[in-house]
């Protein structure tokens, strides 16, 4: 038995769960760290149990799945928050160093994330002054990136004229980016001196201009001055990266390479920049598949899988806004020709993997009916549809190539039956159905707190859950069931589901 350790990015179920649900498999052994010395979202993991909880397991490892800003900062929200000097922080990174010194025989693939601004006021993720001045930082430093690349237009300049943010708040932020990109910089020794084998910087919602994207150029003119192009991926993602990697570790310890054929529902869908991104659709996805392992081929005959990547053909709506469909997804793109593809495929005994990506932060029930009515819906090597682009793109493509690799099992199908409630059930439609109609009648809950994990709220939100399967997704209604549902983080965002395939 294979054994690989894993360390998420946070204790959310999609970091902390997903990769361990989708790889933990009979020949392969996933072991991460309790969830009790995961941190609490602002709070971060604790270093020195994180330090001992590798240097335990590292020796008895085949491999090893690095969130590397766990490391440093004690998650992803505390990479945001922390007051830790450099050489603290270089310290802890010399872990990793030594681990491979002792362990030489162990595979180490990371992730360090580049440090996200946010393009609106809110300090549920970010520091307190985040609650009033996260849109001022977050255009101050797009417009100043703007002017550097062109002509800033008479509104844009006035808009900048006015931003005044509080110089001890702006010179917090600003000091935390300078620690943070000196750590992204750092890291990329221990690539080249062949500490880390394999390294992924992903970007957490990323622009074409602004703050993330002036930490993307330079750690990108560092990434080339170092020869690293092969060595490091640099794009836009973050919560489906552990599960990519993870992906990759398992295709490496099986020699495996999968094959992977790309279809579009719209020739225009290549060239979509998805909502918090900075780059063509197809630019990330392929980034994903060639972190994962895979490579991209050019025919079906060659392909182990297809993969498709529905999108919207002109832009990427959001589930929140409550904006009708318009040509892009009703008239540009043919959606129902990439099911008969996948069908054709299917027929063929290729896998198929689903990445539905027409609206951030959730699928419409569509996809469910095409997948039903074109009879692949418990047959689908992997699907997902929730958050960002990036997001759902690189969770399905984990699920399909655990797919590949492990073949159909029970745990196979529970994760799938879960996506679909999850990512169709409640991020496409329920979650606004609470907003709109459930928060007005309790006043003492709000989007960002609704006071506990398994109370009330929880309760309310799984009977509208199944009332909506019932009349929308029946299939799914009938063949599964939900076992576990929690608010993590006790707001609305996300849910930690789990549920179980019913035949």
């Amino acid at each position: 038995m294979k054994k690989i350790i894993y360390l998420p990015l946070d204790e959310r179920p999609c970091n902390y769960e997903f990769p361990y649900r989708i790889f933990d498999r009979s020949q392969f052994k996933i072991i991460r760290p309790p969830k009790t010395i995961m941190g609490n979202k602002k709070t971060p993991a604790p270093y020195h149990l994180i330090r001992k909880w590798l240097q335990d397991y590292a020796g008895i490892s085949d491999g090893a799945v690095i969130a590397v800003d766990t490391l440093l900062y004690g998650g992803i929200i505390p990479s945001r928050m922390h007051n830790l000097d450099v050489s603290e922080l270089k310290e802890r990174m010399a872990l990793i160093q030594t681990i491979k010194k002792e362990y030489p025989q162990l595979v180490i693939y990371a992730y360090q994330l580049i440090m996200r601004t946010p393009q609106y006021n809110s300090a549920d993720e970010e520091p307190d002054y985040y609650q009033d001045w996260g849109r001022d930082i977050f255009c101050w430093g797009y417009l100043r990136h703007l002017s550097e690349n062109k002509t800033l237009t008479e509104k844009q300049q006035e808009e900048l004229k006015k931003i005044n943010i509080p110089e001890q708040y702006l010179q917090d932020y600003l000091k935390r980016r300078e620690i943070n990109l000196s750590l992204n910089m750092a890291i990329l020794d221990y690539v080249a001196a062949g500490t880390i084998d394999f390294l992924v910087i992903p970007q957490d919602d990323a622009s074409p201009y602004g703050w993330t994207a002036l930490d993307q150029n330079a750690v990108r003119m560092h990434i080339r001055k170092k020869n690293l192009l092969s060595r490091v991926y640099l794009y836009p993602g973050a919560d489906e990266a552990g599960g990519v990697l993870m992906a990759r570790m398992l295709c490496r310890l099986q020699s495996f390479t999968p094959k992977i054929y790309i279809k579009y529902p719209s020739p225009a869908a290549l060239t979509l920049i998805p909502s918090l991104e900075d780059r063509y659709l197809d630019t990330m996805v392929k980034y994903q598949i060639m972190a994962a392992g895979g490579i991209i081929v050019n025919s079906l005959k060659e392909a182990d899988t297809v993969y498709i990547v529905n999108a919207a053909a002109d832009r990427m709506l959001s589930s929140f806004s409550g904006e009708a469909p318009g040509r892009g997804i009703e008239v540009l793109r043919n959606g129902v020709e990439a099911i008969e593809f996948a069908r054709y495929a299917a027929s063929l005994s290729k896998a198929v993997i689903v990445g539905d990506i027409t609206y951030g932060n959730g699928s419409p029930p569509d996809i469910y009916h095409l997948l039903n009515n074109g009879g692949l819906l418990f047959s689908v090597a992997g699907f997902a549809g929730w958050n960002t682009a990036a997001n759902s793109v690189g969770s399905a493509l984990a699920q399909g190539i655990s797919y590949l690799v492990n073949g159909p099992s029970l745990n196979h199908y529970d994760f799938l039956v879960s996506r679909y409630i999850e990512d169709i059930g409640y991020c496409g439609n329920v979650r606004q159905k609470v907003m709109a109609e459930v928060l007005p009648l309790y006043p003492q809950y709000n989007y960002f707190d609704v006071k506990e994990e398994e109370g009330e709220m929880a309760g309310i939100i799984k009977r509208l859950l199944n009332d909506f399967l019932q009349k929308e997704m029946p299939e799914i209604f009938h063949h599964g069931k939900i076992v576990r549902l929690r608010m993590p983080w006790r707001r609305l965002y996300e849910i930690d589901l789990a549920a179980k395939y019913l035949k």
